[in-house]
């Protein structure tokens, strides 16, 4: 070949290496970026799906919580009786400790209404005399009653002659307010 064809021969191969650099960073380059781009956005995608489950799964829990806590209040508000149920209660006050054998004080018996609430908190304090197997029944018996009555505060006080104790005990018997009625 003479000098002059390789000349051209080798700017032929120059061109042919100029245009395959020129597609390359036309066509493959951007592509390349393209892809690191899309693959960059599904990495990122993929941590915020995980991130909205989480949520959404946090969100059910919360909503599991809260169906229940209804349910467990309107249960609540069923099992709740009026102010006649109180009747009832102040009796079963009065059975309790004398069928314990316990020697009961003077009672006081305080209504409040909750605020918010169709409810009326009965403050009950009630100093009992007796044994400790006696006044553990005792207050046993309250929290198991079929009354809604909740066991607030217990004081207790050991006296000097026949192992006897004085327990101080401040309870809550919950009635339906007649205004919510």
């Amino acid at each position: 070949m003479s000098p002059q064809g390789r000349r051209w021969a080798w700017i032929g191969v120059g061109a042919l290496a100029a245009l395959n650099a020129l597609v390359f960073f036309a066509y493959t380059v951007p592509k390349r970026l393209e892809e690191r781009s899309l693959a960059a956005r599904i990495a990122s995608l993929r941590t915020e799906v995980a991130r909205e489950r989480a949520t959404v799964a946090r969100l059910r829990r919360q909503n599991e919580a809260v169906q229940a806590n209804a349910s467990d209040t309107t249960r609540f508000y069923e099992s709740l009786g009026s102010r006649n149920v109180l009747l009832a209660v102040i009796e079963e006050l009065q059975r309790t400790p004398r069928e314990l054998g316990l020697k009961v004080g003077h009672r006081s018996y305080d209504p409040n209404a909750v605020k918010g609430l169709p409810l009326t908190r009965y403050s009950i304090q009630m100093p009992v005399i007796g044994n400790y197997r006696q006044l553990t029944a005792f207050l046993e018996r309250m929290e198991r009653s079929s009354h809604f009555i909740t066991v607030d505060e217990v004081s207790l006080r050991k006296r000097a002659a026949g192992g006897e104790a004085d327990l101080d005990v401040t309870m809550s018997a919950y009635v339906r307010s007649e205004r919510a009625r």
